[in-house]
């Protein structure tokens, strides 16, 4: 996702952001696409724009994606904060 730098400095100041820090700190910042996400179509009413085309997996066997709640993880995101 490409934003303005403003969309993102409005974002870290909201109250929602406020509402999402906890989570984002306790998991070490999984979900932080997802809750700005949330605030572009909360404060600005755009709805995501899907681009169709091919598309490259990241690397789900190493890293932070890899662990076995990664996936649960934001699943309880959206569940509490949509």
């Amino acid at each position: 996702m490409v934003q303005k730098k403003s969309t993102i400095y409005n974002y870290l100041k909201s109250d929602l952001f406020k509402e999402h820090e906890k989570w984002l700190i306790k998991y070490h910042g999984n979900c932080e696409d997802l809750g700005l996400n949330m605030f572009i179509r909360k404060i600005y009413n755009e709805k995501p724009e899907y681009v169709s085309g091919d598309y490259e997996e990241l690397d789900n066997k190493n890293g932070y994606s890899s662990k076995t709640d990664h996936f649960k993880i934001r699943n309880d995101f959206c569940k509490k904060y949509a």
